[in-house]
């Protein structure tokens, strides 16, 4: 799991990203690779990156971060904008949208968009800091052990994050309460069977009408 490296350089060296370059060198092909960038790996661009993107299983931003990081220079640069790049480069990504939820696109399947819209709880949300950090951890959770990463496996990541991430907005903070996994077991249980929306797999086409509405959802 690679996430925000602030200095991301070796001691004694000159060249930057030497630290997350390290690690993709050492396990690709080895284990599955998830990368959630910061902002000091952001701001190296895509061009840098280029060489290294197809080496990571896994990969996670929020919907600004992902705008900098593939708008390609676009200033303007639109959620459809991002899914077409991120298929371009042949990459496995999960897009979180903040209180509209997350969106995962898989490099075998690339005429259909993952919806995961947010879940409905029993409580209303006290705090959603670190929601996107909890969604990467049940991510992290559920394909750790995954010798493939095939669209099913994806799918059912998507699923546990969501719930990950819903618990993650019942407390104050991004690091207050750390639930050990039979308490996030037992408020998956509550929620099932609920009036949630199930993560939908959508046809390209239609989804892309669904994000158009979600840039402009946060525009306003």
């Amino acid at each position: 799991m690679i996430g925000h490296i602030q200095r991301d350089i070796l001691k004694g060296e000159k060249h930057p990203a030497e630290s997350t370059k390290f690690i993709i060198d050492t396990f690709k092909g080895k284990s599955t690779l998830f990368a959630n960038f910061g902002n000091t790996q952001i701001a190296l661009g895509l061009d840098f990156w280029l060489p290294y993107l197809p080496q990571i299983d896994l990969f996670q931003l929020n919907l600004e971060e992902a705008k900098r990081f593939f708008a390609d220079k676009k200033k303007n640069a639109t959620l459809v904008d991002v899914v077409d790049k991120i298929r371009s480069l042949d990459m496995t990504a999960v897009i979180t949208l903040d209180k509209f939820g997350a969106i995962g696109i898989h490099r075998n399947k690339k005429d259909s968009i993952v919806l995961a819209w947010p879940l409905i709880g029993g409580e209303d949300i006290i705090d959603s800091t670190g929601a996107g950090d909890a969604f990467g951890a049940g991510l992290v959770s559920s394909v750790c052990h995954a010798t493939v990463l095939d669209f099913s496996t994806f799918h059912n990541a998507i699923e546990v994050a969501r719930a990950w991430s819903a618990l993650a907005c019942q407390s104050i903070g991004g690091s207050n309460d750390c639930p050990d996994r039979a308490t996030i077991d037992h408020y998956i249980r509550q929620i099932a069977g609920g009036e949630n929306c199930p993560v939908e797999i959508k046809d390209q086409n239609y989804a892309a009408e669904i994000m158009s509405l979600i840039d402009i959802a946060f525009s306003e």
